[in-house]
């Protein structure tokens, strides 16, 4: 079979450049503990990064996919996100850095464009400790982090190509040279011939092409398969065990094969080198990796293969694993899964999650095309209902997209030179501008030139193609601005036409010498005209009127000429030999001097790289840890983490983190845990331990422990999230001996002996030789935990304290962490100042409460919008702090070291607007007010349950009503948005989470149900409880049920602590005053008892004293005559 598309003269001769022969780089890193034979590749050495990628690249059986199986089986926790790789990271992780990924194959992220292509030029751990994202595309690992399909910067594809072609020795080397160039390995020419020098069938490369089994059979005769500018492989064979397509050719009577055209091949686009790989790797990467007779019950099975086992999480993620394509057709995968691991394109995930933002609701564009939602019967999209919407508003005036039928919102509109309510217009008459009467707008008839006074005619017709606008006269066609001025008539009457000054395509973005009418007619569309406002506050009204604040635009206080300012480092631009820096892969080329004039050059390598030429990839634990210490916010810990052999606890390696709250609290530390041997003892058992001290004080507070889960993984992923207890130091009763004592692990039910200083071991019967400072604690003979004037390996060098400058306005200065931070010192500042010294004054916002019920906490809300010419974000940013206000107190302070537009507070689950500015609040003094006339009311008390009942995208299209009927009503909320009413009485919405769940982030520490609150959701410095009835304490602790009426009870809410008793409120005074008046009469009391019962002691004494006598004789007589 012959199929040629282009006649193909023999070229004439051309000199043949080598492949790799212009490559100046030296020989790249790899792994080499993996008794890896890789067909002679890569001298048989592997990067980290192809071990188990799903990909056999090791022919003596695939060792690098072994074990693999252990991933695809993993399963996380609830409170854990699952990579596609099997690995498990904590779900907070998820979607929270683009560029920084926790998962190791990177799925907890988008894709993104730069990353990781810009790896080679970025040694950093986004780079160095990731493996390319799962898939068939650009899955060539380059060594560095780069994942490509064809070509790497560091030039590893090119040394891979060279290497292939040198160990085919199967055939002649004139064979060879002739298909390195007729293949399209190499881009060359040869007149060389095939049929001459090759034999009739025959391998090449001689090694397997791809994923370990996958060969190419060639043959040599002319009429043989020439497709564009590269020869098809007559077949293509693999190994029937690990895939079972059906056979039509035997190679060597081991391999079975495929007729190249029985792979559904396209010849019209498979016409490179590139492009032919791809689209079997398409094909082979659903075979299986791994020989196995059965699945196991918890993964599913491919249809279409006997042994191909995969995860279930692996279904619906875009990628297909199985041949048959079953794994991305299985109904019923959210049954088995939360739905968290699918693509993020996904059109399930898309529908599942779709929003309906009220910017874009009845705005002219469907945005919900796609997607409607179907209500009893009907569909329902954003732009249906919408007879009762303001298409005229803030989010829609002057955007250049015709919201209304007639315009409004684009008249008066620049660049528009039209009086007042009229639209620029073409005559269709002379071709020339006009203006045009809004009244003459939207009405139905065509009155210009493409119909751009009736824009519903186009849009009617392709609602989904948004560059379709011009309208052909007397035919029901429309056209896009590259039809017009062509050349050629487009419309039926040559309306496209008949306006152009020339017959070149005057809408092309390469003309720009266009007449007012050609530039006004090539806009017309609506592509790119829609821009997402995510809250615009230009009608609203402005609460208060007269804002009262002083300082508002002060934005920091001048910075003390004493203050002390760090220099910081200027980088110069040198010019460099890059054979020199490629010398040490990823490590710093050096000079070493050897005395006189002798010098010799060294390389400085990073941890993931070891050797002379940092040229061996070394085996390692790769560590993200994020600490949260939620009640614990000034407190400055030192975590020390070790890699440790479990079964005598030998240390691997360790590290220290010097943690603040404050400072640190949404800082990512990145590690490296290296094993103590190369390679590591697979036999062993590792595990990761942290251990918490207070810096100040040493004191030990608290353990965490985490196993290396799959070992036989040469760089191992972890994630990790840990939250530093309030209280320490949990005991058992396990007998550890006399220089321990039994702990339990925050994290895990496992006790442990924790060993006294100086001691280590399982049973810490080792004592340690330490070389650590005396001031210092001696944790093991390789780990020294220094004071806080100390640092380095055995605490002997001194840091620079803090100088007496060096924070302003009374914060606290704390030393930096030497090992992860620029700056020396970190300041904790006042309430009221931030900034890095704390120079700048914070808003003082000083809230009155007048008229409304004042409860034990505030909670405020701070919601800051973005304008159309100020476009940031998709959403309005909120933040929520609160403030514990004193009993009897009607006034409370709040400082805001950011800038916001609206603030919200919220009262016994009631909401109020105190504070709404058209332009942000930076700094400054201001005293709002909440009053009842600002309550937000809810729209259970706006609208009846008929109404309530309907879907959100019904419902929300007459929120206006709301604003319209009640004139005096500022603002009203559902479940999903606030909304404000404007000067126009038109609603103005925007998403407010009102479900907000009170539990400082999962530790709740008040009791008998309290609420407890932070004043940062993720970072917080301070916290309170808000007690239910018949509860108070701190913590909610204490409870009156129990009480009798005491004056404890009748008093205790109202006295006021730490405020003059003049101050103190009426009815303290009162009891106060009959507290000493009673007391007062009982002292007189006392003293009239006092002295009556003196007058009545001595008239006792007179009395008694006779009788006693004569008593004590007579019996003194009757006892003596007893005895006589």
């Amino acid at each position: 079979m012959t199929i040629r598309l282009k006649h193909c003269k023999p070229p004439p001769a051309a000199k043949t450049v080598p492949i790799g022969e212009n490559v100046i780089f030296t020989n790249l890193s790899c792994c080499i503990y993996l008794q890896c034979n890789c067909g002679g590749l890569f001298r048989a050495c592997l990067d980290w990064r192809e071990i188990c990628n799903g990909k056999i690249d090791c022919i003596n059986g695939g060792i690098d996919e072994a074990y693999c199986d252990q991933l695809e089986i993993n399963e996380c926790k609830e409170n854990e996100y699952r990579c596609h790789n099997g690995q498990c990271i904590p779900e907070v992780f998820l979607r929270d850095d683009l560029i920084n990924r926790e998962c190791l194959d990177g799925t907890d992220e988008p894709t993104l464009p730069d990353y990781p292509n810009s790896c080679s030029f970025d040694p950093a751990f986004r780079c160095e400790d990731i493996t390319c994202r799962p898939g068939i595309v650009k899955d060539f690992a380059c060594g560095d982090g780069e994942c490509t399909l064809t070509t790497c910067t560091n030039k590893r594809d090119v040394l891979f190509k060279k290497e292939m072609i040198e160990m085919t020795s199967n055939i002649s080397n004139q064979c060879r040279d002739i298909m390195v160039c007729i293949s399209g390995l190499n881009k060359c020419e040869t007149e060389l011939d095939r049929e001459e020098h090759c034999p009739e069938l025959f391998q090449f490369p001689e090694v397997p092409i791809l994923y370990g089994h996958v060969q190419f059979i060639y043959g040599n005769n002319e009429s043989d398969i020439s497709v564009v500018d590269i020869l098809y492989p007559k077949y293509i064979c693999y190994n029937a065990q690990l895939c079972s397509f059906p056979s039509t050719f035997q190679f060597k009577n081991y391999s079975p094969c495929r007729y190249i055209f029985d792979w559904e091949i396209n010849i019209f686009y498979v016409d490179s080198w590139s492009r032919l790989i791809l689209h079997f790797k398409k094909i082979f990467h659903t075979c299986s990796t791994t020989i196995k007779e059965y699945c196991q019950h918890h993964l599913y099975k491919c249809n279409s293969t006997e042994n191909k086992c995969i995860s279930k999480h692996r279904l619906i993620d875009e990628i297909q694993d199985c041949y048959m394509n079953d794994d991305e057709q299985y109904n019923e995968s959210c049954s088995l899964t939360n739905g968290k691991h699918q693509g993020e394109y996904s059109p399930d995930l898309i529908q599942q999650n779709r929003r309906l933002y009220f910017q874009t609701v009845c705005d002219g564009v469907i945005d919900l095309l796609l997607f409607p939602i179907l209500i009893n019967g009907q569909k329902h999209t954003d732009e249906t209902e919408c007879d009762m919407w303001q298409c005229n508003n803030s989010y829609t005036r002057c955007d250049g997209n015709w919201n209304c039928f007639n315009g409004a919102g684009e008249v008066n509109c620049p660049p528009s030179k039209c009086p007042l309510f009229e639209h620029m217009c073409v005559s269709p008459l002379n071709n020339s501008l006009i203006c045009l009467p809004i009244e003459k707008a939207g009405d139905g008839n065509v009155d210009c030139l493409g119909a751009s006074d009736e824009r519903q005619l186009c849009r009617r017709q392709h609602p989904h193609l948004n560059a379709i606008r011009f309208w052909c006269s007397k035919s029901t066609s429309c056209k896009m601005p590259i039809d017009l001025c062509s050349g050629r008539k487009e419309c039926l009457y040559g309306d496209d036409e008949q306006f152009c000054t020339s017959g070149c395509p005057r809408c092309s973005n390469l003309y720009r010498n266009q007449t007012e009418v050609e530039n006004f007619l090539c806009t017309l569309t609506d592509v790119g005209k829609k821009k997402f406002v995510p809250l615009s506050l230009s009608d609203s009204r402005i609460y208060p009127v007269e804002l009262k604040s002083a300082n508002v635009k002060q934005d920091f206080v001048p910075v003390d000429g004493s203050l002390v300012v760090e220099k910081k480092i200027e980088l110069v631009q040198r010019n460099i030999n890059l054979t020199s820096i490629w010398r040490c892969n990823r490590g710093l080329n050096i000079r070493v001097w050897l005395g006189g004039n002798n010098m010799k050059e060294k390389c400085l390598c990073p941890p993931t790289y070891y050797e002379d030429l940092c040229q061996y990839q070394n085996q390692r634990v790769s560590l993200t840890l994020q600490v949260h210490a939620l009640f614990n916010s000034q407190t400055i810990f030192v975590l020390v983490l070790t890699l440790i052999d479990d079964d005598d606890q030998h240390i691997n390696s360790y590290d220290q983190i010097e943690y603040l709250s404050v400072r640190d609290c949404n800082t990512k530390f990145n590690l490296y845990l290296l094993f103590s041997t190369r390679p590591k003892n697979l036999s062993k058992n590792y595990i990761i331990r942290i251990d918490a001290f207070k810096k100040v004080s040493l004191a030990y507070h608290a353990s965490w422990l985490f196993p290396i889960q799959f070992p036989f993984l040469p760089v191992h992923r972890m994630a990790l999230q840990i939250n530093i207890p309030t209280q320490s130091i949990k005991k058992c009763s396990i007998n550890c001996g006399i220089h321990d004592q039994c702990l339990k692990y925050e994290n895990t039910e496992t006790y442990f002996c924790h060993c006294d200083y100086g001691w280590s071991g399982h049973r810490c019967s080792n004592q340690d030789v330490c070389n650590c400072s005396p001031d210092s604690l001696c944790l093991s003979t390789l780990i020294c935990l220094c004071p806080l004037n100390k640092f380095g390996p055995r605490c002997y060098l001194k840091r620079i304290p803090c100088r007496s400058n060096s924070c302003m306005n009374d914060g606290v200065c704390v030393l930096s962490d030497v090992h992860f931070t620029q700056n020396k010192v970190t300041c904790i500042c006042q309430n009221g100042f931030s900034g890095p010294k704390c120079q700048f004054r914070d808003t003082n916002i000083s809230i009155t409460f007048r008229k409304v019920t004042i409860p034990s906490i505030i909670i405020v809300h701070f919601i800051e919008g973005f304008d159309k010419n100020e476009y940031k974000v998709a959403l309005p940013i909120r933040t929520t702090t609160f403030k514990k206000i004193p009993v009897y107190q009607d006034s409370v302070i709040i400082y805001r070291n950011a800038p916001f537009h609206i603030l919200l507070a919220e009262l016994n689950k009631n909401y109020y607007l105190i504070l709404l500015q058209e332009k942000r609040i930076r700094s400054g003094r201001i005293s709002p007010e909440v009053i009842p006339s600002h309550r937000c009311l809810s729209v259970n008390e706006l609208f009846n349950t008929s109404f309530l009942s309907l879907h959100i995208i019904r419902r929300i299209k007459y929120y206006h009503i709301s604003c319209q009927e009640r004139p005096n009503l500022v603002c009203f909320y559902d479940d999903t948005y606030m909304c404000l009413c404007n000067l126009y009485q038109h609603a103005n919405c925007f998403e407010f989470v009102q479900n907000m769940t009170y539990n400082c982030g999962g530790t709740n520490y008040c009791e008998n149900d309290g609420e407890c609150f932070q004043d940062d959701p993720k970072c917080p410095t301070s916290s309170a409880c808000s007690c239910k009835e018949c509860y108070y304490g701190s913590q909610c602790q204490f409870s009156t049920k129990g009480f009798s009426l005491s004056l404890d009870i009748i008093l205790g809410y109202h006295i006021r602590p730490n405020i003059h008793f003049i101050d103190q409120p009426l009815i303290t005074k009162i009891f106060t005053g009959v507290i000493i008046i009673i007391v007062l009469i009982g002292l007189i009391n006392s003293l009239l008892c006092i002295v009556t019962l003196q007058e009545c002691l001595t008239l006792l004494i007179e009395t008694a004293i006779p009788i006693a006598i004569g008593i004590y004789t007579a019996v003194a007589n009757e006892q003596i005559q007893k005895i006589n």
